[in-house]
């Protein structure tokens, strides 16, 4: 025992604390991996963004607005005018003809070979000229009116050809895409400044790492001979065995600490649930509102914050019109639905919107009920008041008196 603590003399007895180890490099290998790539693929990337600039100088080129405020909405008909036309047409052909037979007529009737009178004669050629120049008065108001509606028509084709190229234009353009183009110097530079800090993060998490190693286990060895100065033979392999076995139980811990800590587990479920969220929302709200509107959620620790985005620029949600809100808020319910029964064994199958259909307009109110109807096993009940769908089954609620009934 006493050979065994000369060799083990301790010059302090002072426990030393433990170094804490630096950030780790994940988030900055992932930067370096990503800035690799676009160096890599850089000229494929600054040719997209040329040809997305290309398309945004186009869309603004186009003044939508006019033309969606354009009085040249639909083509006007003209097809009974043209049969009308080829009535006249027809009735003028006949009148000439008969005027010509007339004219050329003498004072004897070839058929009966009786006296014509000439006075006689004159008043039917007169007629038949008379209601000749009432036809050709008619057909030329008729060929006046079918000329306006084919250039009313030409100019309808043109403001929809304009809407389409625009609507066109628009589905075309990458909102991701930046319009600068990528500078490959400076990605090689900060890709450098990214390798030189991760070398010396990587440095000081091994530094740190042998340190603690070398003050574990001079701790270890300060407190196992504590242990044995009094007791050495019989609490050697006790104490020992102790050790050991508290150093799993605390690794074990630090493990299930990290894993149902808020970025642990809990924060990878609800992080992966939020963007399946996220995806489904902007699947709905892309379709009411012609991809207008994004929505983003963030999780930031246990929070979930929400940011929306109107053509490509972030917005404030309070500063939405009632009818974009119902459209965001309609997308949202629907998306959870979506997903809840997509993780749950309980379908859910109702869906209720209140006084939802008054703030939309007719379009609005169109690409909702499209939506709902393509929504499988969904009940979905739209509470209105005097509003239906030829698509949709209505019940009404009337109220006589104090009592109120329902009428399919």
């Amino acid at each position: 025992m006493q050979k065994w603590l000369e060799n083990n003399k301790l010059e302090g007895m002072e426990v030393l604390p433990l170094l804490n180890i630096p950030p780790s490099t994940e988030e900055d290998e992932d930067e370096l991996r990503s800035i690799l790539a676009e160096i890599k693929n850089i000229s494929q990337k600054n040719r997209k963004i040329n040809e997305n600039n290309q398309y945004r100088d186009m869309l603004t080129s186009i003044d939508i607005q006019q033309f969606n405020n354009s009085p040249y909405t639909e083509q006007l008909n003209y097809d009974l005018d043209q049969q009308e036309l080829g009535s006249i047409n027809s009735e003028i052909s006949r009148l000439n003809t008969s005027l010509k037979k007339m004219t050329s007529l003498g004072d004897i009737c070839h058929t009966c070979e009786q006296p014509i009178s000439p006075v006689f004669k004159e008043g039917l050629i007169s007629q038949e000229k008379h209601a000749l120049e009432e036809l050709i008065s008619k057909k030329e108001e008729l060929e006046s009116s079918i000329k306006g509606k084919q250039e009313y028509n030409k100019k309808v084709v043109y403001i929809q050809r304009k809407i389409k190229e625009w609507e066109d234009l628009f589905k075309s353009i990458d909102q991701s895409l930046p319009s600068e183009l990528l500078n490959e110097e400076e990605l090689k530079e900060t890709a450098k400044a990214l390798q030189t800090r991760i070398a010396q993060r990587q440095k000081e998490i091994s530094s740190a790492v042998s340190e603690n190693q070398r003050r574990t286990s001079n701790n270890t060895r300060i407190e196992v001979i504590k242990e044995q100065t009094d007791q050495f033979t019989e609490q050697l392999a006790s104490i020992n065995s102790t050790i050991i076995e508290e150093l799993e139980n605390q690794s074990n811990l630090e493990v299930l600490k990290k894993a149902f800590s808020t970025n642990g587990l809990v924060a990878y479920k609800i992080e992966n649930l939020v963007k399946e969220l996220e995806e489904l929302t902007n699947n709905y709200l892309a379709e009411l509102s012609d991809g207008r509107f994004t929505l983003g959620f963030v999780v930031s620790n246990d929070k979930l914050n929400v940011e929306v985005t109107d053509n490509g620029q972030a917005v404030d949600i309070l500063s939405l019109s009632s009818g974009e809100l119902a459209r965001v808020n309609t997308s949202t319910l629907l998306a959870i639905r979506k997903l809840m029964s997509s993780i749950s064994t309980s379908k859910i199958n109702v869906l209720f919107l209140d006084e939802v259909i008054n703030v939309l307009d007719d379009q609005g109110k169109e690409k909702l009920v499209e939506v709902l109807l393509s929504e499988e096993d969904l009940n979905t009940y739209l509470v209105s008041h005097g509003w239906t769908h030829p698509l949709l089954e209505k019940i009404e609620v009337i109220k006589s008196g104090n009592m109120s009934r329902l009428e399919v």
